[in-house]
């Protein structure tokens, strides 16, 4: 999914809503250093397609180290939004554009319920809508600056962000957008609205602190209803703690699928099988004194979420009919496909941790070590990683495997606080890792840095070469140069061809066209900066030490190169 966001983000996505090998390498050398994901250590997993470019996103990520599972003060970063700065590519052309999103949808293949907000600011007014300054925005830019070394480029950005409005739907206005971080002492469930007419919860995962705090909330009279949608696992779980659902309709939607981020991705057939989908939406709304409050975001109807883990929220008002039709009708027609519990049926027999409870507190552990951890060289030249102590799960019958990306798995010796990689696979920040027992696995990618650095440009230029050949790369010197593809660029990005279907792509893709000087040339009149770029690309191809490639192919480009250092030795660069 990472990969399908730097697409986006890029205007590399095609019209089957995905995108080619050259477009994927487009994005990833166009956004490096501009795009970051911030994730909790250990929930990263790999894609159905494992390629060779998942060890490049090392230096897209941003990982939290907080331990999970450490008792009362296990937290983790679980929220949810995405915020964007667009500039325009000529100066004057337009002014800047900003998108801020934020939901409790993750960044996986998971079909479940979810629920979202889209705010954009900047740029041409919304007709059907108002604009509105939010001042926690720029509070969580300047939080994402203070909290991460790579990302303090948005502590310079908050004060701009403070002076922009942004288009909110009719009848709606946003009352508070909080990003909620460990040691805040101001957040907390919110606050009980006066003349209360209903209110519903939504979340997959409950505790009794939480429903019953939130249940607690003075009704206006009899009238009043309480709603509480979750599943039914999380009701049970509720009771085998020892609290109490008086007060509450229940109602259950399907399990969650992925929320532990610890399973496989479902294949397109099984994503798409409506019994598979599952609830994942996380709100409050409440209707009160002829107005209606929705709280959305991130954070589960737990104390954890409420108080300790690092959650994002957002407070909408209907101050209008409108407004309130808004929230009502989409909250309604999610109800209207859940099923009423009752009370009296709920299991409350306390269930021993499965097999798959103690793989995913095995792996908050491990990984909150781990992150904690450095790679480094061996004196024969190999990779080591090395932690303060030694990463085992407390359950000493889960077994800890990790590798290079690409490369083998090894046992992590029991006990040892170091473990050598065996060599094969692709260098990079992120580790494979897995832990067995019993049969059932888990598996996520580690973000373990490299001291000193690793030569990234080195690693990169080699990589990417390999995943495009030669003929992908005078495919995109030819768009690059004319402004259009010559219809080769390596088909989908995470398509993995067997030497079968290769051969079949050659035969079908038979005429390659050369960029040309007169190409060139035209390029240097209208855009010189163009011509930076085929430089780069012909980069790529000069630190490639690897592999070889179709020898036609290979000499095509290496013909263009040396034709191309003769035409750029009498061409200024862009600079000039």
């Amino acid at each position: 999914m990472i990969a399908a966001v730097l697409l986006a983000l890029a205007g590399e996505v095609d019209e089957t809503g995905s995108g080619s090998r050259v477009g994927l390498v487009r994005a990833l050398t166009g956004l490096r250093s501009k795009v970051h994901v911030v994730l909790q250590s250990g929930r990263l997993t790999q894609g159905r397609h494992d390629s060779a470019i998942a060890a490049l996103l090392d230096q897209f990520l941003v990982q939290v180290p907080w331990n999970e599972s450490a008792g009362v003060d296990g937290k983790s970063w679980h929220a949810k939004f995405i915020l964007v700065r667009q500039v325009p590519e000529e100066r004057g052309s337009a002014t800047e554009r900003w998108v801020f999103m934020l939901g409790s949808r993750n960044l996986t293949l998971d079909t479940s319920w979810d629920i979202g907000f889209t705010l954009t600011g900047g740029g041409p007014d919304d007709r059907d809508g108002a604009r509105q300054r939010v001042e926690g925005i720029a509070r969580l830019a300047a939080d994402l600056g203070n909290q991460f070394p790579a990302l303090v480029r948005w502590t310079a950005l908050a004060s701009a962000l403070r002076s922009v409005t942004w288009s909110v739907p009719r009848g709606l206005s946003v009352a508070n957008l909080q990003l909620m971080l460990p040691g805040d002492m101001t957040r907390s469930l919110p606050k009980p609205m006066p003349q209360l007419q209903r209110l519903v919860a939504v979340s997959p995962f409950l505790d009794k602190g939480a429903v019953a705090e939130l249940g607690r909330w003075p009704r206006r009279d009899e009238h009043t209803r309480f709603q509480l949608l979750s599943t039914r696992t999380a009701l049970e779980g509720v009771q085998e703690e020892g609290g109490t659902l008086a007060g509450y309709e229940l109602l259950a939607l399907a399990e969650p699928e992925l929320e532990s981020g610890a399973d496989a991705p479902l294949s397109d057939d099984e994503a798409l099988e409506a019994d598979r989908i599952g609830l994942h939406a996380k709100m409050i709304y409440a209707e009160h004194a002829a107005r209606s409050t929705l709280w959305l975001g991130s954070p589960n109807l737990t104390r954890r979420a409420w108080t300790r883990n690092a959650e994002c929220v957002l407070q909408l008002e209907a101050h209008d009919k409108h407004g309130i039709e808004l929230l009502r009708g989409g909250l309604d027609a999610l109800l209207d496909c859940a099923n009423t519990i009752d009370r009296e049926a709920l299991n409350d027999t306390v269930r021993a941790p499965s097999i798959e409870d103690r793989l995913a507190l095995a792996r908050n552990t491990v990984a909150a070590e781990l992150a904690r951890g450095t790679q480094g060289r061996t004196p024969s030249g190999g990779v080591v990683v090395v932690c303060a102590g030694a990463p085992h799960p407390v359950d000493d019958q889960i077994t800890l495997l990790c590798g290079q990306m690409k490369g083998a798995l090894m046992e992590w010796p029991p006990g040892a606080s170091r473990h050598i990689l065996v060599s094969g696979g692709i260098e990079s920040d992120c580790v494979h890792c897995r832990l067995d027992l019993e049969g059932v696995a888990v598996s996520w990618v580690q973000v373990v840095p490299f001291e000193p650095p690793l030569d990234v440009e080195q690693r990169d230029a080699q990589v990417l070469s390999e995943y495009l050949g030669s003929r992908q790369m005078l495919s995109w010197i030819h768009s690059v140069l004319t402004g259009y593809s010559d219809g080769d660029e390596g088909g989908r990005w995470d398509d993995d061809p067997t030497p079968a279907q290769k051969r079949h792509h050659k035969s079908q893709v038979t005429h390659l066209e050369l960029p040309t000087l007169e190409q060139a040339l035209r390029m240097w009149l209208k855009d010189r900066s163009r011509l930076d770029e085929v430089d780069r690309i012909l980069e790529l191809r000069r630190r490639n030490t690897g592999t070889a490639q179709d020898d036609v192919e290979r000499e095509q480009l290496e013909r263009f190169a040396a034709t191309w250092r003769i035409i750029r030795s009498g061409l200024p660069r862009a600079a000039s």
